[in-house]
Parts: structure tokens; sequence; C-alpha cells
């Protein structure tokens, strides 16, 4: 054979063996990626079972202790897939979740010594660092869904993107806006925090068009809050805090959170000491009859109540019954 064949050959066989090889990596490669996305839906899957447990939890001290453990274990998870969208929706809700069953709950039972000014801040700025990081992995489903930036999103184009949504975006949007509620009742005395309030209101506003009864239709519950909070002057109005609370009542009948945030934000509001106490008395036992995925926040509900009741004397200037 002529050295020019043996030439040939030799490059053909070359050739064959470098597509051979680029092949195999290219499929071990898809194969690799293949398999941390399947990994990252598994282990979603596994997350939303975990957080049904923690939901059905009566035990408010070992639920306390699990939170945070599952949000780092679905952390890394999304550091996999950091498209996943049943991920980013489970850390908004256990971010959020956590700053307002646990933190919330510390910052209200706070002993009013010579370190609490100090230790006031501390928490509240922890508290709003919880729920900002719930309301970014809000915002980032947002924007995979809708394909629309909310970070620094402009008021009118924000109403424009709230029509457009529909049913599949309300668990992001209910997420999203009770971080970002959280995060404005921790910064009141900044003026974005106001400013923000306004879009809150409104993503509230397109979840109660879309499902009013959505978990527990705490929409209206958080709607009532920030009416009964905000002073006058920015807006405020304790009667439509009522009704709000109201319908809320109507539609989650045996969910206790509702009856405990009407105590602490609307009786206080409207000082009203007797109509503070026989609510928070009259919260809800955990039995068999309540939804199990309502358990926790039963119970946490409760305990919220045994702090408000010791710290009525700071809550009231006087009964105004």
């Amino acid at each position: 054979m002529k050295k020019s064949s043996l030439k040939v050959l030799k490059n053909n066989h070359f050739i064959r063996l470098s597509i051979a090889v680029i092949a195999i990596f290219i499929s071990i490669s898809h194969t690799a990626c293949s398999t941390k996305r399947i990994a990252a839906r598994v282990m979603g899957n596994i997350a939303q079972h975990g957080m049904i447990a923690i939901e059905s939890e009566t035990d408010t001290l070992f639920a306390r202790q699990a939170l945070p453990a599952l949000i780092k274990n679905i952390e890394v998870i999304h550091q996999g897939n950091p498209k996943n969208k049943s991920s980013l929706l489970i850390l908004s809700k256990a971010y959020g979740q956590y700053a307002f069953g646990f933190l919330e709950m510390d910052l209200l039972a706070l002993s009013k010594d010579d370190q609490y000014i100090e230790q006031q801040i501390q928490l509240r700025q922890r508290i709003a660092t919880m729920y900002a990081r719930g309301k970014d992995y809000g915002m980032a489903l947002l924007h995979q869904q809708s394909n629309q930036s909310f970070q620094r999103i402009k008021i009118n184009d924000l109403r424009r993107a709230l029509k457009k949504m529909n049913k599949k975006h309300v668990d992001a949007l209910f997420w999203t806006a009770f971080n970002w509620a959280g995060w404005i009742n921790m910064n009141l005395q900044h003026p974005k925090a106001i400013l923000d309030a306004f879009k809150v209101e409104w993503m509230l506003d397109r979840i109660i068009e879309l499902a009013p009864d959505y978990y527990h239709a705490s929409a209206y519950t958080l709607k009532a809050v920030m009416a009964a909070a905000k002073p006058s002057i920015l807006g405020g109005q304790p009667q439509k805090a009522k009704q709000l609370f109201d319908k809320a009542f109507a539609l989650a009948p045996t969910y206790a959170m509702h009856r405990t945030l009407y105590a602490q934000y609307y009786c206080t509001r409207i000082q009203n000491m007797t109509l503070f106490t026989s609510t928070l008395a009259s919260l809800p036992p955990n039995n068999a009859t309540i939804p199990k995925n309502e358990h926790l926040a039963n119970a946490l509900a409760k305990a919220r109540s045994r702090i408000l009741l010791n710290n009525h004397q700071l809550l009231f200037n006087g009964d105004h019954s």
C-alpha cells in the first residue's frame, strides 16, 4: 500500500476516533446535566413534602428547629438547578414563614430592659433580611413565569403585568407579596417602604380576584394588617381593616392566625382592650376537625396570643372599650 493511502487511512481513523470521543463527552455531559435536573426535581418534591410536614406540626419548638435546616437543604438543591420553579417557591414561602412565625414572635417577646432598643434594632434587621430573601426568590419565580423583571418595576408596568396574570401565578404572587409586606413592616422609617406598600396592595388585590381563598384567605388578612397598621395620614383605614378581617374569618373560620392578627393590629388600633382579650381567648383549638395544614399556624397563633396578652399594657393607653 502506498504511503499516501496509509496516511489517508490514519487520518480517517483519527477523525472517526475524535468524533467518537466528542460524542461520548457530549453524552456524559448531557447525562450529568439530566441527572442533576432529575435529582433537583426529586429533591424538590421531597422539599414540598417537608413543608407539608412542618405545617402539620403542632410542636412549635420542633418546627422552629427543623425549618432552617430544610431551608438550607432546599438552597443546595436550588444551586444545582437555579431555574427550578418548585425550589424558588418553597424558598420564598419558607423564608417568609420563618420570619413571621418565629422571628417576629421573638421581637414581640423582647424584655423591656436596658438592652431592649439595641436588641430590637438587631432583631428587626435580621427579620428584614429573611423577608428580603423570601421576596427575592418570589421575584425570581415571577420573572420566570412572566418574563418580566419585578425587582425595579415601575408602577404602571406592574399594573399591566398583574392584569396579564392568571391562577398559575397566584403562588408566586402571594409569597412575594407576603415577604414584601413583612419587609415593609420592618422598614417603615424608610420612604421607599411606604411607596412599595402600594405595589404590594395591588398584588394582593389581584390574588383576591383570582383566588380569594388562597392559603386560608390570607390575602385579605395581609391587606387588613396593612390598613390597620398605617397611620391615617398615609392611608390607614381601621374600618376597612375590619371588613377585610371579616372576609378572612368567613373563608377560613378555623385558621386561628387571622384572629390573632385581628387582635394585634385592629383591636390595638381602635384601642378596644375588651375586644382584644375576648378575641385572643376564643382561638379555635387544634383537634381532629382542624385541617392538618393549619396545625402549626394555629399553634403559633396561640403562642403569639400569649405574648400579646402578657404585653397588653404596652399596647393600650387605657381600656377604651
